[in-house]
């Protein structure tokens, strides 16, 4: 189900009230591309267990705490420039995310994102190189790339070795794999790295580099 929410806001409303749509649970497609929405309030979509896709006004600047946390079906979304802020809990459940697209620098809550555990999940920068922490809006200070592209960080026989794995869940390297390079060089897969960081840990596990 397409709901126009154009019907459903006041006229020219800049803001989405805490709580609304949080019943629409058939709702697969949420369009906000072509509203003025600035702002996203506390618990909006939250029950809406069927949402596939999710378009962000150009206009958003601040999306409030746990707004879409629970959404299954939910594989990809793409952040604008002007987005300054996500809070806390606001996509965490969100099992199958697998790539997380920004446009600008976001500030997000270390929990916005918690527990969304996908294997292939990866941030996605688009504005210019990766940040470095305390700059970066990120969890916690990371490159992230895929394994087909580790040059620096992994030799040639290195990136096809079998033994190659990663040291906190034990998997393998393979080909294509999203991981998380740190600042420190040493490589994990996205999983180890954020279940790592999940239990309160905050250092590379290889050299300890302290990550915050």
């Amino acid at each position: 189900m397409i709901i126009d929410i154009c019907t459903l806001l006041p006229p020219n409303s800049t803001h989405v009230t805490d709580l609304f749509g949080c019943e629409m649970r058939s709702l697969n497609t949420l369009d906000l591309s072509t509203l003025p929405i600035e702002k996203i309030g506390s618990g909006c979509f939250n029950g809406a267990g069927s949402l596939q896709e999710l378009k962000f006004s150009k206009t958003m600047k601040t999306i409030g705490p746990g707004s879409f946390c629970g959404l299954t079906k939910l594989k990809k979304l793409t952040f604008p420039k002007s987005l300054e802020h996500i809070s806390a809990d606001c996509f965490s459940d969100c099992p199958n995310l697998k790539r997380l697209v920004f446009e600008g620098p976001t500030k997000i809550d270390p929990n916005a994102f918690k527990r969304c555990y996908h294997p292939d999940l990866v941030f996605d920068m688009q504005w210019g190189g990766p940040r470095i922490h305390p700059e970066t809006p990120f969890l916690f200070p990371f490159h992230s790339g895929r394994i087909d592209d580790m040059g620096p960080y992994l030799s040639d026989e290195q990136r096809f070795d079998t033994e190659a794995k990663c040291e906190i869940t034990g998997n393998k390297f393979v080909y294509d794999m999203h991981v998380i390079i740190l600042p420190c060089g040493h490589v994990f897969s996205v999983l180890g790295m954020l279940n790592r960081y999940d239990e309160g840990y905050r250092t590379c596990s290889t050299c300890n580099f302290v990550l915050q």
